[in-house]
């Protein structure tokens, strides 16, 4: 070979002259609010993993590849919180919720005539499901339990939600 009849370039991934080459670097990343991002290794051909804390869901890919180029492929995931949807409220009930997202707590409550049979509020969880089931709200006995309003020389009925009384 003459002198100028050849040239060195380093391979890809790397950078240099070509006769000193070295390994492309992309640099650490910034881990998402309420998550994390973990990399060993930020040089090319080394891959980065994302991760969201309890309650959070990842929104985007979960790895990103350091390029030839000496930059992260894709774009940066996001957490988001965790949303368990809206409840149902229990017949001759209603449920109160400000929210739906991960540790909220929602409460049920009935209509007068009627008490609760279940657990009395439910939670979200990191999984997205509630803590408890619906509950029911169950017609209340007012006369068996004495606490109707009807006169003493009348019957009490009970009905649906409440009560009716009948003169004797």
């Amino acid at each position: 070979d003459t002198v100028g009849s050849f040239s060195c370039a380093c391979d890809e991934g790397y950078t240099g002259d070509g006769v000193d080459c070295a390994i492309r670097d992309c640099g650490s990343l910034e881990a998402p609010s309420n998550g994390s991002v973990s990399a060993a290794v930020t040089t090319f051909g080394s891959d980065a993993s994302y991760s969201c804390d309890e309650g959070y869901d990842l929104v985007g890919a979960s790895t990103r590849s350091c390029g030839p180029d000496g930059s992260w492929d894709g774009s940066a995931p996001s957490c988001q919180i965790s949303d368990c949807g809206s409840l149902a409220a229990p017949e001759n009930g209603s449920v109160s919720a400000e929210s739906t997202t991960f540790g909220s707590t929602a409460s049920y409550s009935c209509d007068s005539g009627y008490e609760l049979s279940g657990e009395a509020s439910t939670t979200c969880q990191p999984d997205r499901s509630w803590s408890a089931e619906t509950p029911s709200c169950v017609n209340i006995n007012e006369c068996e339990l004495g606490t109707d309003s009807c006169d003493t020389k009348a019957s009490c009925a009970d009905t649906d939600g409440g009560f009716s009384c009948t003169c004797d």
